[in-house]
């Protein structure tokens, strides 16, 4: 390779490099109302009444207006409490995530647990 063509190159390099464009800014949702089950319902469920301690995950997305959709039980307990752990996430909202200042769907997951 000629000398002159290295040296250009070795310039240019840094240049092209800050002439990138720029990285999507992602903003991840923040939760307005994120409330744990309420304690009279949790007391109705088989876990309650056999006083075993255990955690459900749920994974849920965040739509563009701030509601949870798509929601699944990742990792079960009992049946009762799994229902009971879906029904909360399904009241949750959100401001939505954003990707340089445009909402867009975003996709995690919680784990509600419970402690007699």
């Amino acid at each position: 390779m000629p000398r002159t063509l290295v040296l250009a190159s070795a310039l240019l390099a840094p240049v092209l490099v800050g002439c990138a464009p720029p990285q999507p800014v992602l903003v991840s949702p923040k939760g307005i109302e994120t409330p744990l089950p309420k304690p009279k319902a949790v007391a109705k469920t088989d876990a309650a009444a056999a006083g075993v301690a255990g955690r459900t995950v749920v994974a849920y997305c965040v739509n563009r207006e701030g509601a949870t959709e798509d929601i699944t039980v990742k990792e079960s307990f009992t049946p009762d409490f799994d229902a009971l752990a879906v029904r909360t996430v399904e009241r949750w909202t959100y401001e939505p995530a954003t990707r340089d200042g445009t909402p867009e769907r975003h996709c995690t997951e919680a784990t509600i647990e419970f402690r007699p």
